[in-house]
């Protein structure tokens, strides 16, 4: 059986795409695997930032924080070799999560989400304002705080200003 050069050329284009898309799928993965960390990287990486914490607090800049992190990391794992954008990324997504399971936990009727990294992230980040605000706002406006009645309170009569009356005329005209 004798194929055509066209029939030959549309296979050997479609062989070619196969082999395009196999090593652009491998490439694809292997790019995703730098961005997983193990459990053991996160623990230490939220043991590191408990101890530069302050550090955050001083200054706006924390690119060299981050910088030293990474390091850090690094230096008691050679496995870890984490840039500082990774580790600042690192962070936001472990507390996007934390607010996720927290609200989530708050709801009643729900069950208890569990991470593996919530009781470190609790000790860190519970008492932060962002994670649980001092007050909410609400559309309804604030609570009015109702005093309960007291004996007191209904015997003694109230005093009432009385009306100022000097600036209304006495016979208005009418028209």
């Amino acid at each position: 059986m004798y194929l055509s050069s066209q029939a030959l050329d549309r296979t050997e284009q479609v062989h070619l795409d196969q082999e395009n898309r196999t090593e652009k799928e491998t490439v694809d993965h292997n790019s995703e695997r730098t961005d997983i960390w193990p459990e053991a990287a996160v623990f230490l990486f939220l043991e590191v930032f408990r101890t530069k914490e302050d550090e955050f607090k001083k200054t706006k800049r924390h690119n060299k924080i981050w910088q030293e992190m990474a390091d850090e990391l690094q230096n008691k794992n050679k496995n870890y070799n984490y840039t500082a954008s990774q580790c600042a990324n690192k962070i936001s997504g472990l507390n996007r999560t934390y607010k996720t399971i927290k609200d989530q936990n708050r709801k009643s009727g729900n069950c208890r989400a569990s991470w593996p990294y919530y009781s470190v992230m609790e000790s860190i980040f519970g008492d932060k304002a962002y994670v649980v605000p001092p007050s909410v706002a609400t559309s309804r406006g604030p609570k009015k705080d109702l005093q309960p009645f007291t004996s007191t309170a209904l015997d003694t009569p109230i005093k009432r200003k009385k009306k100022d009356n000097r600036h209304r005329r006495r016979n208005p005209k009418k028209q």
